[in-house]
């Protein structure tokens, strides 16, 4: 009974073999159920690790040097455009009339108290911040604008992206053949 409970708590785990899925949970759930009858709780916790440890171990061998690819070449296409985004906030606060100093202390001000900002800066001072707030900000949506639209491009969907860059910051065998793939490209 306590290997059922647990199970329902637990998140299920799916192994993808091309088109087939197979349901890791529901053979876990009879394992346990089987082990439980016969076996001490300390036991069905080892079994519980092992067959974990199974379903990541078939996951990372399910990932193909084509999937590998596609998600390197993602990641360097978002990167290259947060290179992009930074340096164009960097050029747009360079480009302001206020130093980056008068900058920080306005966003800090705005941060923390917003009703002293008019006493301590003068409006030119506050028209040119907010400009430069505005201009950031919009760097920033037209930054986000375009990593969804280069994830639409290579299959992903801002969930399934994270997953794989997970799977694959957890698993050195994964990183280093990722590693492998772009220096033989390069």
């Amino acid at each position: 009974m306590y290997t059922l409970l647990y199970m329902k708590q637990k998140r299920k785990h799916t192994v993808s073999q091309g088109k087939l899925n197979v349901n890791l949970t529901i053979i876990v759930v009879v394992m346990l159920f089987l082990v439980g009858i016969t076996s001490p709780p300390s036991s069905q916790i080892q079994i519980w690790g092992w067959v974990c440890s199974l379903s990541l171990q078939l996951d990372v061998q399910e990932v193909s040097d084509q999937e590998l690819t596609r998600f390197g070449n993602t990641l360097l296409e978002i990167q290259q455009m947060e290179v992009s985004a930074k340096n164009r906030i960097d050029e747009t606060v360079q480009n302001s009339e206020l130093s980056t100093e008068t900058l920080n202390e306005l966003f800090a001000m705005q941060s923390s108290n917003p009703e002293e900002i008019e006493d301590s800066f003068n409006k030119k001072e506050i028209s040119e911040f907010n400009y430069v707030m505005v201009a950031i900000n919009t760097i920033y949506v037209d930054t986000q604008k375009s990593m969804h639209e280069i994830l639409k491009n290579h299959s992903y969907d801002l969930e399934s992206f994270h997953q794989m860059a997970e799977v694959i910051q957890e698993d050195e065998q994964l990183l280093g053949r990722l590693q492998a793939l772009f220096n033989e490209q390069g």
